[in-house]
């Protein structure tokens, strides 16, 4: 798969000016711009969440941690203040 701001810089070439390129650059930039500002929210709000499911775990919901969030019961038990990454995501 081609990264899409290699792509941009194809199309934004001298050799290939042209209406359509140009708009179709823009288009592009503006959907890396969207997806990335979609992944630093979803990436706080996974954040918020690991911190409230924290707050519930020192409070004594253990059981409730382990069945909802088997995914972080290792790191809140150790004691890890820090959503852990989701497995497959960049660290």
């Amino acid at each position: 798969m081609t990264d899409p701001m290699e792509l941009v810089g194809r199309l934004e070439d001298p050799r290939m000016d042209g209406p359509l390129n140009r708009e179709a650059a823009a288009c592009i930039r503006e959907m890396v711009e969207v997806e990335n500002d979609a992944i630093q929210k979803r990436e706080g709000l996974e954040e918020d969440l690991y911190q409230a499911v924290l707050v519930a775990y020192r409070r004594g919901a253990v059981e409730w941690t382990q069945l909802n969030y088997p995914q972080w019961i290792n790191a809140i038990s150790a004691g890890r203040e820090v959503c852990p990454p989701a497995p497959g995501a960049e660290a």
